[in-house]
């Protein structure tokens, strides 16, 4: 006689129940929302840092272009106000005043030639006279120091600001 001896358990299952594969694309799910949204604020920083370091490096080319120049005196509002009317062309700047309210878009090399894949920014300068004693004050007479002042904006927005001080000393 043979006698099957048998647990008091059913046979073993196979498979996974509906359940399982409910919950288990219930963890998939929400661990790809956690992944997409962590590339994509890592690909925002890292658009915001390319931002800053392009503003910062088209701001320190052209203070050091305008720098470069000679000091000249303001020369008085007028012709203060003459110089960003007639001054259209950044080649023929022999100043620092030349660049007062100076404004390019796209961004122009020494030469005036618009750079290469830059659309969309701007570049603004600003001349002032400061008084030497505090540099954050602007005053209109000449004092023999003025700050150049570059913005740089991308589609719009100020990404970076950046300023030298220049003054009539030999």
């Amino acid at each position: 006689m043979n006698l099957k001896l048998t647990s008091g358990r059913s046979r073993a299952r196979r498979g996974m129940s509906l359940v399982e594969c409910v919950i288990a694309a219930g963890i998939l799910g929400v661990a790809t929302v956690a992944g997409l949204r962590a590339a994509a604020s890592a690909a925002t920083t890292h658009r915001k840092a390319v931002e800053r370091s392009t503003g910062a490096a088209l701001a320190m080319g052209l203070l050091e272009e305008a720098a470069a120049q000679p000091y000249a005196g303001s020369g008085g509002s007028v012709i203060k106000a003459l110089r960003g009317l007639l001054l259209t062309d950044k080649s023929k700047f022999v100043s620092v005043d030349d660049y007062d309210g100076w404004r390019e878009s796209p961004p122009q090399d020494a030469s005036g030639k618009p750079m290469a894949g830059l659309s969309g920014w701007t570049r603004m300068v600003s001349v002032d006279p400061v008084d030497p004693a505090n540099l954050d004050a602007t005053v209109n007479v000449e004092t023999g120091m003025k700050r150049i002042r570059v913005t740089v904006f991308y589609d719009g927005r100020s990404v970076r600001q950046e300023s030298v001080f220049v003054s009539d000393a030999p």
